[in-house]
């Protein structure tokens, strides 16, 4: 489970975008990751909006928008051009039982 935050600050959750899962959607309201298109959002270079991943741990990450061009691309997109501190284990009491 996961959710795009793109209201006015990167924790303004008044335009969501969410995936749930195998659940429903969990408001009328809210997009659905899977089906929008970067495109169809509207980003602007230099905005900031958030990702919370894993609701049970609510991993929060703030996402700044450096550039935005037009194709045709090479290489891997979306690419991580700077990252902060070190990657958390995302689950480290499963991965410590198959050590």
């Amino acid at each position: 489970m996961y959710e795009f935050n793109l209201g006015k600050s990167p924790r303004d959750r008044s335009r969501l975008y969410i995936f749930s899962g195998v659940f429903d959607q969990m408001e009328d309201s809210c997009g659905d990751p899977q089906e929008t298109t970067l495109d169809s959002l509207g980003l602007k270079e230099g905005q900031h909006f958030g990702y919370t991943f894993d609701f049970g741990d609510n991993w929060a990450h703030e996402l700044e928008v450096s550039a935005i061009e037009t194709g045709p691309y090479t290489g891997k997109y979306p690419k991580i051009i700077e990252k902060v501190g070190a990657s958390p284990p995302q689950y480290p009491d499963f991965e410590e039982e198959d050590e």
